[in-house]
């Protein structure tokens, strides 16, 4: 038996009200949309270009002894890398060797192969790899409230110290997302 007939009938009506009218709706015609835009160039970079890849010593692409690839946040978006891994294993000489036992994050670049030959930093820190794991902390916390017995009041907070971080959503590692900056979420849960 319920607590609360009334507010359930109230909002099993309610859905119901608004199910009947999104189902009588009639399609629409949308007529078609042209989209012009120019190409805005981002931090376009080339050889005399400082950067951090390869070494700490701000040296242009053409003074470092190593082949290196930079990647602005314009390439990433153009490019439609959905991951980490897809903006990596795209550039030039690099592919993924990832296996579940490194996190599928290993990567091969020209013959250094596994995280012992090939350096990757996370908002630059190396990450040391146990199963995918990175070197710092993440600290979430949340609060909650029981208002009344079917009502609880909740507050939470992600990533209370805004690391910059990826995140793998698949147990085999080949699908890593940016994780998430720090959040706050207000959460209300009712049980029926």
């Amino acid at each position: 038996m319920a607590r609360y007939p009334l507010f359930q009938t109230c909002a099993s009506f309610a859905l119901l009200l608004a199910a009947s009218v999104m189902a009588s709706a009639s399609p629409v015609d949308l007529p078609d949309v042209t989209v012009q835009a120019h190409v805005v160039e981002e931090g376009e970079s080339d050889l005399h270009t400082h950067t951090t890849s390869g070494s700490r010593l701000e040296l242009s692409a053409l003074q470092t002894p190593a082949s290196t690839t930079s990647l602005s946040g314009a390439e990433v978006r153009e490019r439609n890398n959905r991951s980490v891994q897809d903006a990596v294993t795209r550039t030039p000489g690099i592919s993924s060797i990832g296996s579940p036992g490194n996190g599928g994050t290993a990567l091969s670049a020209r013959g250094f192969t596994g995280h012992a030959a090939t350096m990757q930093l996370y908002d630059g820190t190396r990450q040391y790899v146990g199963a995918g794991t990175v070197t710092f902390q993440l600290v979430d916390a949340n609060v909650a409230w029981q208002a009344l017995p079917d009502v609880r009041l909740g507050l939470e907070l992600n990533n209370l110290f805004d690391r910059q971080y990826a995140t793998s959503a698949s147990s085999d590692g080949e699908q890593w997302y940016l994780g998430a900056p720090r959040s706050f979420f207000v959460t209300a849960d009712y049980s029926f």
